[in-house]
């Protein structure tokens, strides 16, 4: 038999996720914070059953789901940052999914390029080196002056910037 504590925790999360679901555009973050927080009264709650109903078990799969697909509108609510806050204040249990709802954000489309940016500063640091020992080596020749000084340091002054 399912515990009273646990159907008013679910009834209370399904309240949660369908202010959620209405209020997209104008949700608060005491919202958000509310949402967490029955999320994790039920885990509380699942922990303590002996034994739990499978359609009971799917309604929580089917809410958290609803939870991860609205992860872009809770961080139109809330910042990383703000989240990121709440948890050093709380401290979840690490198996707690729901307090690090940014990992369930789609990747940037630009984040694909990365790839290519890496790629590009790696063949700049390459033509910024050889061309900072190329000329260490003209300058040492040719013997020292302004010109040579300039030229040296300033290859390798764009390297140290590349660097940062």
């Amino acid at each position: 038999m399912i515990s009273s504590q646990l159907t008013a925790t679910l009834k209370r999360y399904e309240a949660a996720i369908e202010i959620l679901k209405q209020s997209q555009s104008d949700l608060l973050a005491e919202e958000v914070l509310s949402i967490l927080n029955a999320r994790d009264a039920l885990q509380v709650a699942l922990q303590e059953e002996k034994f739990l109903p499978t359609s009971q078990l799917n309604r929580v799969l089917e809410l958290d789901s609803l939870l991860r697909q609205q992860a872009a509108v809770i961080f139109q609510v809330i910042t990383v940052e703000e989240l990121t806050k709440w948890r050093e204040s709380i401290h979840p249990v690490p198996e707690a999914w729901w307090w690090r709802l940014e990992t369930c954000l789609p990747p940037h489309p630009l984040d694909r390029l990365d790839p290519l940016w890496k790629l590009l500063t790696l063949a700049s640091w390459a033509f910024n080196l050889s061309l900072l020992a190329d000329l260490a080596k003209r300058f040492f020749s040719g013997g020292i002056g302004f010109i040579g000084a300039a030229a040296v340091t300033l290859p390798g002054l764009i390297a140290l910037f590349q660097v940062s």
